[in-house]
């Protein structure tokens, strides 16, 4: 699928039309970026600090999402609804992004267990030509916390094999772990497990049409598996589900979860009738959402998002697959 622009470009080209767009701390847009075979913590360069929010007296728990579905995180994580939500997302040190959680100080890591011996892919970080400043500045901050080498995606050859030689240097001399760490896992399993204190549904979410895919087996996580295959769910969403159905299988139904279609979960934000801002490629609009998909596509691209506009003169009607389809909230 086609990658949407930052967010912030998307605001700046709505400024100084005849209908513009409404400031709310509260936004949130229906946008499906690229698929991608990289970690979600180094390709979200956007995302803030989350740490999950396990509610007393919610009902359900969403304790695994698909980050790469924007608008679906924001969603998630602007806690309009009362449910609660274990996922979540670390951004510097000081929040656990590259740190590592070992049961014995003189142990091994949770990596060992989870990711394996990972490659050295992951203390490389090839900035795409496309973005902008801001945004590679944004990432190579993200690099500097996880020790990673950037390059430029259109490097020499020369510069590419020089900077994989540091990366897999670095990879080295930090045991062969996984770049990003290994404590946002044990942090995530402490959310989890108050949540099932608490008696609460546990949701899992996957890719469109791909529920119930690309599962692992706990015991299988440390071989060398390509966990980014873009099947059923994240990289990281496997290793949680995998634990997720290890306890299911050890503790009983308190683990038990419902797999959900990110489609689904979309639906249930935005409903029929609800006022929200589209952008139609050019502008954003004030508007009203008049269809959502009626059943989930095998394919992203045939779910149709139906908005009709509320400027009085223009009355605009458009529809938008789920590849392009940008909403928010009013």
């Amino acid at each position: 699928m086609e990658e949407e622009n930052d967010m912030d470009q998307a605001h700046g080209s709505a400024r100084g039309t005849s209908k513009p767009w409404k400031k709310h701390e509260d936004r949130c847009h229906l946008r499906f970026t690229a698929r991608t075979n990289k970690p979600f913590i180094l390709e979200r360069s956007e995302y803030e600090t989350y740490r999950g929010h396990i509610r007393e007296g919610a009902e359900e728990c969403y304790v695994s999402f698909p980050g790469r579905y924007v608008s679906g995180w924001d969603a998630l994580t602007s806690e309009r609804q009362n449910y609660s939500v274990a996922c979540l997302f670390l951004c510097t040190p000081e929040d656990g992004l590259g740190q590592h959680y070992r049961e014995e100080a003189s142990g091994p890591c949770l990596c060992h267990t989870i990711y394996g011996e990972r490659s050295f892919f992951s203390y490389l970080l090839v900035l795409p030509g496309t973005l902008t400043d801001d945004e590679v500045t944004r990432r190579r901050e993200i690099a500097k916390h996880v020790k990673a080498v950037v390059i430029r995606e259109d490097a020499t050859p020369e510069a590419r094999q020089l900077a994989e030689e540091e990366a897999r240097k670095t990879w080295n001399e930090n045991g062969r772990v996984a770049s990003w760490g290994c404590q946002g896992f044990q942090d995530w399993k402490e959310n989890v497990e108050e949540a099932v204190k608490l008696k609460q549904r546990l949701k899992v979410v996957f890719f469109p049409g791909q529920v119930g895919q690309g599962k692992v087996a706990w015991e299988d996580l440390r071989h060398e598996l390509d966990l980014w295959d873009d099947i059923g769910c994240e990289g990281d969403q496997k290793c949680e589900i995998a634990y997720l159905d290890k306890m299911w299988k050890e503790k009983g139904d308190d683990w038990a979860y419902d797999s959900v279609d990110v489609t689904d979960f979309l639906k249930d934000e935005f409903k029929v009738g609800g006022d929200v801002d589209a952008f139609d490629g050019q502008q954003w609009w004030n508007g009203t959402l008049l269809g959502v998909p009626k059943t989930v596509p095998k394919d992203p691209r045939d779910a149709k998002w139906v908005v009709q506009s509320q400027d009085s003169k223009s009355r605009k009607l458009w529809s938008s697959s789920s590849q392009t389809a940008r909403l928010r909230w009013q």
